[in-house]
């Protein structure tokens, strides 16, 4: 699964960001999954992240990979929990909360 998300900061701050991983669902029905975003800011640095998703009850976990520009050297996790979801499922906003560090 690729997808692109739009990340809005706290201080108004907007960066695109690419998504790849995948998304399953075990025998008792329980979902979960993991992958790698980049986030690119405007001037083109690169934040890469890696995630597990959690169960509907659990938030998803995410884990800085480092970057490049600003970002080289990052490190950083937190976790993302989901606030609101499109009725078909394919959409979603989420609240991200963590740190992230630079050099």
């Amino acid at each position: 699964m690729r997808n692109h998300v739009t990340v809005v900061q706290a201080d108004g701050d907007v960066s695109s960001q690419w998504c790849t991983g995948h998304q399953g669902v075990d025998g008792s029905g329980q979902a979960g999954g993991a992958g790698y975003c980049t986030s690119i800011a405007d001037n083109g640095d690169m934040l890469y992240v890696s995630y597990l998703l959690g169960s509907e009850e659990e938030p998803a976990t995410w884990t800085v990979m480092g970057g490049t520009g600003a970002y080289e050297g990052a490190t950083g996790s937190g976790t993302s929990t989901i606030t609101s979801r499109r009725g078909d499922g394919r959409a979603w906003t989420s609240q991200a909360q963590g740190s992230i560090t630079t050099k």
